[in-house]
């Protein structure tokens, strides 16, 4: 499984003809913090989501980690 969603995001990035730089991928799991990494491609995770393992995923130093929904889109919005 690790594997097709490390390809999945080179793919992507492919397809779209973007840039890990150009890229921003939220996820909710231990590994999508990996594969990102490994990939070069900036993650926000979803500390909210029920399937979010917040012990793990402090451990992996996200770029940003959001605990409500809220705070996560205040957050893109500045980002933009």
């Amino acid at each position: 499984m690790g594997l097709i969603r490390f390809n999945g995001i080179r793919r992507i990035l492919a397809r779209l003809n973007a840039g890990p730089d150009e890229t921003l991928y939220v996820g909710d799991a231990p590994s999508d913090i990996r594969y990102c990494n490994e990939v070069g491609v900036p993650i926000a995770v979803a500390a909210w989501a029920s399937t979010a393992d917040v012990e793990k995923i402090l451990r992996l130093n996200p770029e940003w980690l959001f605990y409500s929904i809220e705070g996560f889109k205040h957050w893109l919005i500045s980002y933009i």
